[in-house]
This record gives C-alpha cells, structure tokens and sequence, in this order.
C-alpha cells in the first residue's frame, strides 16, 4: 500500500512538472526580433536661439537651447499579423540627450502616436550633435 502511494504520488508529481514545462514551452517564450531600422537624428545645442529646419533630413530636432527640450512625433502602425512590441533606443552623440520612450505594445492593425524627445541640460556644451535612433520590433 505504502510503495502504491509512492508511485501514485510521483506521477502526480510528474505529470505537473510536464503540465508546467509545457505552459512555459508554449507560453512563456521570448520575443522575437523581426526587424530593426535606424533613423539619424540631429541636433544643435545653442545658448539661447530657438530653431527647426524644414529640411530632408530624417528627423532633425533643431536649435535646442541650454535647459531646454525639443520633441518630434512618430506614428506606429503595425501591418503585422500578430502583436509586437516596439522599443527605441538610441546611441552615439545622443545617448545622454534622449529620453527613450517606455516599450510600446500594439495589437494587430493598431496605430499609435510616439514623442521622442531630446533634453538638454543647462550646463551642456554648445555643439552640433547627431546619432542614431534605433526602433526595434519584437513577435510576441
């Protein structure tokens, strides 16, 4: 009786961590990258002068004066046919500079409106800075 329970109690045992490890296997898998685009950003860090330019350049923030900030807005849509989850992230010249946005999950078909913003401290040296910002789209 005491050996039946035993092994009544080990596929008990188990049969749960298969029932586990299969939850996990099919929903707790990591994201998938599909795809990354770089966009070059651009700015200049000036005393007191305020600016933007109208020009072809991808997204270029302008004249951003000591202690101030300037924002560019970027629209998300995803055409994929399943939820993704988008992060930004930037590097080079900007990294100090911008405030990369909170990761953005979207369903299928939805579109959203994104602020980047770049943050100038006051005691920032008067230069032309230009780097990169990186938008990443994961499969979830």
């Amino acid at each position: 009786m005491i050996i039946k329970n035993k092994l009544i109690s080990f596929l008990i045992i188990l049969l749960a961590v298969l029932v586990v490890g299969a939850f996990f296997s099919f929903f707790a898998r990591e994201n998938k990258l599909i795809l990354t685009r770089s966009i070059e950003v651009v700015f200049n860090i000036t005393q007191d002068e305020v600016g933007f330019n109208l020009n072809e350049s991808p997204l270029d923030f302008g004249r951003i004066p000591l202690g101030s900030s300037s924002q560019r807005e970027i629209i998300l849509d995803n055409l994929y046919s399943s939820p993704v989850l988008v992060k930004i992230s930037s590097s080079q010249e900007i990294t100090g500079f911008f405030r990369e946005p909170n990761p953005v999950y979207l369903e299928k078909g939805e579109k959203i409106n994104v602020s980047l913003i770049v943050q100038v401290p006051v005691y920032s040296n008067i230069e032309f800075k230009k780097g990169l910002i990186f938008i990443q789209i994961f499969r979830i």
